[in-house]
């Protein structure tokens, strides 16, 4: 017979957060966490791919990129990435798309790929 485990509020949180945090290996260049959680990563080998990729999902409509950190699982640290949002048309954030990865690159490279896929 397994004995049930008692768990604590502490052991639920914790479980939670781990829960959450999308798994994302250290070899992967490029990636785009999606929203809202349980997160799901999706890993890309160039940033045209990954600027592709975030064009199909906000469907037209605006997006507003910020820095924003995030704990992964798999990392010991929290990595640096870029939070989307998606606006309204009177410039509203409503929700966020997701959050990308770019490795060591800064936000402003996302930006030029993504009007570069605009044109």
């Amino acid at each position: 017979m397994i004995a049930a485990r008692r768990i604590t509020p502490t052991t639920a949180t914790l479980a939670r957060a781990h829960a959450c945090r999308p798994s994302l290996p250290a070899d992967v260049r490029f990636a785009l966490v999606t929203a809202p959680p349980p997160a799901k990563p999706f890993a890309y080998a160039t940033l045209g791919e990954l600027a592709r990729a975030i064009h199909r999902r906000r469907q037209g409509q605006a997006i507003q990129l910020f820095n924003q950190s995030a704990h992964l699982a798999l990392r010991e640290d929290a990595v640096p990435g870029v939070r989307i949002s998606l606006i309204d048309p009177i410039g509203e954030r409503t929700t966020t798309l997701g959050w990308a990865y770019l490795g060591d690159f800064p936000r402003q490279t996302l930006e030029r790929a993504l009007r570069q896929e605009e044109s």
